[in-house]
């Protein structure tokens, strides 16, 4: 009986590395610091992003809070892709305990932000709109169930 014989190509070689490169990556956990990656991070916030729209290769938009230092939802948080780099842009946040949880963009001068502001009596929905140079806070319905996710 003959024994089969093992060749190693030069593509495994390869692969074996890339393998080991990868497996040495860290796995972040949810609300760790949110650091662009790929690039020296332009800012640091410890938070949560939870919604992104995109209209281009070139421009986007991620959302989401920073943590209180009990881990509950603090400002909102608002990033803005260039095709180069995540920057954070000025957001309007109605005192702490706001988040935003999705985003919707139509261009570059037109998105939609929503989430919610907890208060001592309830939660209130929270819209902004991107005009193309700011996100402002516009009247939002209100909701008679409590509480907005």
């Amino acid at each position: 009986m003959r024994t089969p014989r093992l060749t190693m190509r030069p593509a495994t070689l390869l692969a074996v590395p890339i393998l080991i490169a990868g497996a040495a990556v860290p796995v972040t956990p949810a609300g760790a610091q949110i650091r662009p990656t790929g690039q020296a991070a332009a800012f640091t916030i410890s938070g949560q992003l939870t919604g992104v729209a995109a209209t281009s290769a070139g421009h986007a938009w991620a959302v989401g809070y920073t943590f209180t230092r009990r881990g509950n939802p603090g400002k909102t948080v608002i990033v803005r892709w260039n095709g180069t780099a995540w920057r954070r842009v000025p957001s309007p946040s109605p005192g702490t305990n706001a988040s935003l949880s999705g985003v919707a963009a139509t261009s570059s001068s037109n998105a939609w932000a929503v989430g919610y502001t907890a208060t001592s009596t309830g939660s209130k929905t929270l819209i902004l709109r991107w005009n193309g140079s700011v996100w402002k806070r516009v009247p939002s319905p209100v909701l008679q169930s409590g509480f907005v996710m």
